[in-house]
């Protein structure tokens, strides 16, 4: 019975000996720190010393300090020359919720991007003992602190802007992405000529509001600046629809997703950036609700032809009652 109690016991002791190794150890991966506080916040470090921002209100208070003009655009790209801005431009495309080929529109959602560098916007970051790589702003739309170009959508009916959010992220070296969603109606030409089998092009034509090309150069992600073709103008991840197809460069876009070409015009000495993609309707209703039972309505209307000349009434329902059936499908 004693040796019993003993191993009793012995099984009793174990969870707690490993329980206390297993604290030991985390105790030992920080030293310096309380057990209280590891508890509390396990794989936390010590709090090292920054420079510069840390929020979004810190960061607003140094432009106050640097007695920052949002009504003057940037320098040139590298801020050491004089030039106009360059402004990249890019839509992500996420949706394609309506297709209106009688009224000649198309309904989009997704997030309109632009990227430009601001160099009086840089600060201290990570590799200068910064605090923080980036900035983040959100919500902009009202009053921005910052300078922003000001973009419009030549081809646009309407948009959308209830609940709508953005985002401006402000790198240590001034770089500044802005993004914002949108919900689009847009104007779209439409060739229906090969229906079913019809392509259509989509475009979002952006330029600047007040700045010729002496000030602000447009371009899409990546692209050169006055180069016609050039940069990601569109950018889809996988997108599903049970009539439209976003094939593109020969990719499956239901699987892949997809990217085209942004396309540069100058009209008037502005410029004007068109994202452009292309959808394809999905033949596959037509063709079994349209195509086919015409095709066989057809076939049963030259079965008249067969019928004796004699048995008129016959011969006539042939061919009117097939008539008839169309125009109700229709």
């Amino acid at each position: 019975r004693a040796r019993d109690r003993a191993a009793h016991r012995r099984a009793q002791m174990a969870p707690r000996g490993v329980k206390l190794v297993l604290a030991a150890a985390v105790t030992a991966a920080l030293p310096g720190v309380p057990r209280a506080l590891q508890e509390q916040c396990p794989n936390s470090v010590l709090e090292q010393s920054c420079t510069g921002p840390e929020s979004a209100a810190e960061f607003i208070t140094l432009l106050d300090n640097r007695s920052y003009d949002k009504t003057k655009r940037p320098p040139c790209r590298d801020g050491g020359r004089v030039g106009p801005t360059v402004v990249e431009v890019q839509f992500k495309l996420t949706q394609l919720s309506d297709v209106n080929a009688k009224a000649g529109t198309i309904t989009v959602n997704g997030y309109l991007r632009s990227w430009w560098r601001d160099p009086r916007l840089a600060w201290h970051g990570h590799g200068d003992d910064g605090c923080v790589a980036e900035i983040n702003l959100p919500s902009l739309a009202q009053d921005p602190p910052i300078w922003m170009p000001d973009l419009f959508i030549a081809n646009f009916i309407s948009r959308d802007t209830d609940g709508i959010e953005s985002l401006t992220q402000i790198g240590a070296d001034g770089m500044v992405w802005h993004s914002e969603q949108a919900s689009l109606v847009l104007k779209t030409s439409f060739e229906l000529g090969k229906l079913p089998f019809d392509t259509h092009r989509a475009r979002v034509t952006l330029a600047s509001y007040s700045q010729d090309v002496s000030r602000l150069r447009l371009v899409a992600k990546g692209g050169t600046v006055g180069a016609e073709v050039s940069g990601i103008g569109v950018e889809a991840d996988p997108i599903t629809s049970s009539t439209w197809s976003f094939d593109a460069n020969g990719l499956d876009a239901d699987t892949n997703g997809f990217s085209t070409l942004g396309e540069l015009a100058v009209v008037d000495n502005w410029d004007y950036v068109t994202l452009l993609w292309t959808f394809t309707r999905k033949p596959r209703y037509y063709m079994m609700q349209v195509v086919l039972p015409c095709t066989l309505f057809l076939l049963v209307s030259y079965i008249q032809f067969f019928v004796a000349a004699d048995a008129a009434p016959a011969r006539a329902a042939l061919a009117v009652i097939p008539v008839l059936i169309m125009r109700t499908m229709s």
